[in-house]
């Protein structure tokens, strides 16, 4: 069956691709599913960190081309294929735990997250120039800034899939494990993130975001601006109250 299962562990939020008859692909009405959990995710303040994976083997290969080549340019434009790349625009990190092929739209989604750790036999690649279909959603604009260019550039041009093991090697992927590790680590540095200050989480991902898009001085004003203020924050007299203290800072959902 072709769905979005959702699961709950403490603070972290779990979303599993399912469609394993066609490799986890978004078909039917999987991607306006996905896109609206994302978004309830975001505004749930218990909720403190996504993650997504795919079920079986794989993680995604992205649409069900058997479905977007009937759509026509339509099945191509942004607001068709906004659930792939909504992480970038979420307030709450996300993780993307990647199981098996990471394809087209799978890999803008894997690229889209704030972390991705990978499994030993997982890939990736850019199939647009082998079927006649330019990549989108970052495929030719983010991922060259998540690994070196010439080598993002290959991947489009030749559209042959890098394998995990170079992933790894190149930065694209922050932790390269066994298959059956991908989500238990993905948990548990999930798990330490939602045990830190949501309020520093949220705006360190937002600076991160922003100087990735916006060059090193959005960074920079960013810092300046936002470090002042966060000092007088419910999280700081918690977290510094706590380190004197010697225990375990508790911060508030946000």
């Amino acid at each position: 069956m072709a769905q979005i299962c959702v699961d709950r562990i403490g603070a972290v939020e779990i979303l599993t691709i399912e469609n394993q008859n066609k490799r986890n692909a978004f078909s039917g009405n999987m991607a306006e599913n996905f896109l609206e959990l994302l978004k309830e995710a975001d505004k749930t303040p218990s909720v403190r960190c996504v993650v997504i994976t795919g079920a079986g083997s794989a993680f995604s290969s992205g649409h069900d081309l058997s479905e977007i080549l009937g759509q026509g340019a339509d099945g191509l434009r942004e607001e068709n294929n906004r659930a792939f790349t909504y992480p970038t625009s979420m307030v709450k990190p996300t993780i993307a735990a990647i199981n098996g092929v990471a394809y087209a739209g799978g890999l803008i989604l894997a690229l889209s997250c704030d972390l991705r750790i990978a499994s030993i036999s997982s890939s990736f690649c850019v199939p647009g120039a082998r079927i006649g279909l330019l990549p989108i959603g970052g495929q030719l604009s983010r991922l060259f800034r998540l690994m070196p260019y010439s080598r993002a550039l290959e991947m489009v041009l030749t559209a042959e899939p890098m394998l995990g093991t170079e992933a790894h090697a190149v930065g694209f992927v922050n932790r390269l494990v066994a298959d059956s590790q991908v989500l238990s680590t993905s948990l548990q540095i999930a798990k330490k993130i939602a045990s830190n200050s949501p309020s520093v989480i949220q705006s360190a991902k937002k600076g991160f975001e922003g100087s990735l898009r916006n060059g090193l001085s959005f960074g920079e004003t960013f810092e300046w601006q936002t470090g002042p203020i966060s000092a007088s924050t419910e999280d700081a007299r918690e977290g510094v109250g706590a380190f004197f203290e010697k225990r375990s800072p508790k911060f508030a959902d946000k």
